[in-house]
């Protein structure tokens, strides 16, 4: 079982291509290539923490049909002001989702506390003694310097990212 991390596909979001210059001629091909790289790293015993926006404008069913097609278990951070309060209330229960607290502050095998959110944060907690921020949201206009990494889709290629990754760039911050 691998450890991911991710945010901001934007599934169903037809705009996001242009905002953030995504190399996709329509919201159908951005979806289809989105899973593609998602089940093509992440395996169906895989944990996924997924960190917010996951998509936007999108219905409660066509969200759903996106999750069933995407591997592993998806831990989602439950903001309710974020893109996905859309469709949260209108999924019902999911095999292999669970929604989660907006902020989560968890300690990963071989790392100390990870500290977990949509928005980037300018200090968490521990942050002063070596713990690690992982955050979405920002589609790589955001940089801090320390312990501090973007984990959205736009800044991993589109793929998922693995704990093990996370640990190596963590290593040169």
């Amino acid at each position: 079982m691998a450890i991911w991390f991710t945010s901001d596909q934007h599934f169903g979001h037809e705009n996001i291509i242009k905002y953030c210059s995504r190399p996709f001629a329509s919201v159908e091909e951005m979806d289809e290539h989105l899973i593609a790289n998602w089940n093509s790293t992440v395996d169906e015993d895989d944990v996924v923490w997924h960190l917010g926006d996951l998509s936007y404008k999108a219905s409660g069913e066509y969200v759903r049909s996106i999750i069933a097609r995407l591997n592993g278990f998806i831990h989602m951070l439950c903001l309710p002001w974020h893109h996905d309060k859309q469709w949260m209330s209108e999924v019902g229960d999911i095999d292999n989702l669970r929604f989660e607290k907006p902020l989560v502050a968890y300690p990963f095998s071989g790392t100390p506390v990870i500290t977990m959110s949509h928005y980037p944060l300018a200090s968490w907690e521990a942050s002063f003694h070596g713990a690690w921020h992982l955050h979405g949201h920002s589609h790589g206009m955001y940089s801090a310097k320390g312990k501090i990494l973007d984990v959205g889709v736009d800044n991993h290629n589109y793929f998922p990212i693995s704990l093990e990754r996370v640990k190596e760039l963590m290593k040169t911050r």
